[in-house]
């Protein structure tokens, strides 16, 4: 029986995910389809049914996978206040984003949300709180404000990024990032 832990069940998952992640590489987000899908990793549409009720589903997933890959990277960071003043603090986050850029462009084509939907509790704490209160914002509804403005501007500093295909490296757009973040 092909349940989800077994290991032909987690096979066709990858293949899927891996599948999705190459046809972004030449596909738009409106062209890929479950059919494309299906063809180029070799399976059953009703084993792409087994695992996903439908593409959105697929990409969620997917955008949920990274952002754990990259919430690792920032386990390894000692002291996030310094590294976001000089600028490293980004670079993990804007590193994978670089490295997936395709699979992000799809996202952000049709993003209604923030990217960071859980987990912003570590950059209210780590970033907008300790600028604000440096600014003598101590009002944590205020303050709440202008992390919505930060990730406001964050998403469509990302999205017009990768709308222009990455072509500033990771520490440029880190730099502009880093520059914004007093100003807020």
């Amino acid at each position: 029986m092909n349940t989800k832990n077994n290991l032909r069940y987690k096979e066709s998952e990858q293949k899927i995910k891996d599948t999705v992640m190459s046809l972004l590489n030449s596909k738009s987000l409106n062209q890929l389809t479950v059919q494309d899908i299906c063809k180029n990793s070799g399976i059953n549409r009703s084993t792409f049914y087994a695992h996903y009720q439908d593409i959105p589903e697929l990409l969620n997933i997917l955008e949920t996978d990274i952002h754990k890959k990259i919430i690792a990277k920032y386990n390894s960071i000692d002291d996030v206040s310094d590294s976001m003043l000089d600028g490293s603090f980004y670079l993990p986050f804007l590193t994978t984003i670089y490295e997936h850029r395709n699979f992000y462009k799809a996202c952000l084509q049709s993003r209604n949300n923030f990217p960071i939907t859980t987990g912003y509790e570590a950059l209210m704490e780590h970033v907008v709180k300790p600028v604000c209160e440096s600014a003598g914002i101590t009002n944590n509804s205020e303050m709440l404000y202008y992390l919505v403005f930060y990730q406001a501007g964050f998403t469509f500093v990302l999205k017009r990024w990768v709308d222009d295909d990455c072509k500033e490296s990771p520490e440029k757009i880190s730099d502009y990032l880093r520059n914004c973040l007093p100003r807020i």
